[in-house]
């Protein structure tokens, strides 16, 4: 069971940075939502995301996140209550060969980049994976996510190759994934 509690202060405005809980599916799915209208950078297609996850489905998945020993899923909340972020870090607790592989994965609203809050929760999310073993993270991102690939060639992440023709995007054209990594 991953539980984590903290805040974040950038630019004069906090944010409180918790795990996910089942009480926040409705916002999660329309966090989700908003993201996709604002990069095509993100994993899902505007619309996708809410057709196929009703709130019932989402809240149980968001509360068994909390009990599961290899998944970290922190949301980042405004002091008003909006979700403006999350990370995912999770890894294999029961196949010993890739038990050291953690994999993460964040998601900021467009209007809080820049602000490092996705740096911060990537930080909290690689902490408490290698206080659990973990040895390597790794991620993946479009070729095209030049504020990503900032960002993680920032905090260390390495390309360990290009990915061809592994999504595509709002306009159905193919495009290139990196694959990264960071030992840690």
């Amino acid at each position: 069971m991953a539980i984590y509690q903290g805040e974040y202060t950038a630019q004069g405005q906090r944010f409180l940075l918790r795990n996910a809980r089942g009480e926040d599916a409705q916002k999660e799915i329309d966090f989700i939502e908003r993201t996709a209208l604002e990069t095509e950078h993100g994993t899902w297609l505007p619309g996708e995301y809410a057709q196929q996850f009703g709130a019932e489905d989402e809240a149980a998945y968001l509360d068994s996140t909390a009990e599961d020993a290899g998944t970290l899923y922190l949301l980042a909340w405004t002091e008003d209550g909006e979700l403006v972020g999350c990370c995912s870090v999770s890894f294999a607790t029961r196949k010993a060969r890739v038990r050291h592989l953690g994999d993460i994965s964040i998601c900021v609203a467009k209007d809080r980049w820049g602000m490092g809050l996705g740096r911060r929760m990537m930080e909290i999310g690689m902490t408490w994976a290698k206080a659990q073993g973990v040895e390597i993270m790794e991620l993946l991102t479009d070729t095209d996510n030049l504020r990503g690939l900032g960002l993680y060639l920032g905090l260390g992440f390495q390309v360990d190759g290009r990915l061809p023709k592994r999504w595509k995007n709002p306009r159905g054209e193919f495009q290139d994934l990196y694959a990264m990594s960071k030992e840690l």
